[in-house]
């Protein structure tokens, strides 16, 4: 007996076939036949079922190439909905590795953008971000205090964020991010630090 669908992907539709026509089922095919970096899905989401369907889409998708969604002024206000953005915020999509590329771990895809202005509840933001902050220190959001600063004014965070261009990892975290071959090319072509001078050397005869 086959095991029960999650719970995030009971909804209305089975397949994304089965949504009615519009712009959100072209969203939808766009995810199957092409392979968008980025979905414009701002008042196309109606709730629960729309939500459970895009994850399963993008979850069946390979590879994945999805790593920013807008979901702005759509109808997520609900608890269910609100679960569902928090597994959309933790899901770690592997892709194949790339012939000739050594990775240190998997190849994955993660959502780095989520835009959720108008479409949640105050309220929710502290849930979705705990879900959003567990995929790893590197994920910024809107407010987000930097150590030995004050704290920055509070205001609603509907705009969520990850590898911000300024975020420059420690020599362990960039090590893990470049791939083996980059880390072994790098060492290679470091310039050897010269002796210092320290009066130890031999002396030059008069």
């Amino acid at each position: 007996m086959a095991a029960a669908a999650p719970a995030y992907f009971e909804g209305q539709y089975d397949l994304w076939e089965d949504v009615p026509d519009g712009p959100f089922k072209d969203v939808l095919r766009t995810i199957v036949e092409e392979s968008p970096t980025s979905l414009a899905l701002d008042s196309l989401i109606k709730g629960e079922n729309d939500l459970a369907i895009l994850i399963k889409t993008l979850r069946d998708k390979s590879p994945h190439t999805v790593t920013t969604i807008s979901m702005r002024f759509c109808d997520l206000r609900s608890e269910k909905a609100v679960e569902q953005i928090c597994v959309l915020c933790s899901e770690d999509w592997e892709n194949e590795k790339p012939a000739g590329i050594i990775f240190h771990g998997k190849n994955l895809c993660i959502i780095e953008h989520l835009y959720l202005s108008g479409s949640i509840e105050e309220s929710a933001i502290k849930t979705i971000l705990e879900a959003w902050k567990g995929q790893g220190h590197q994920h910024e959001w809107p407010g987000k205090e930097t150590e030995g600063a004050p704290p920055p004014p509070p205001k609603p965070a509907f705009t969520f964020r990850r590898k911000l261009k300024s975020y420059k990892p420690t020599t362990e975290e960039r090590a893990g991010l470049m791939p083996a071959w980059a880390l072994e090319n790098e060492a290679a072509n470091k310039p050897k630090k010269g002796k210092k001078g320290g009066g130890g050397g031999k002396k030059k005869k008069k």
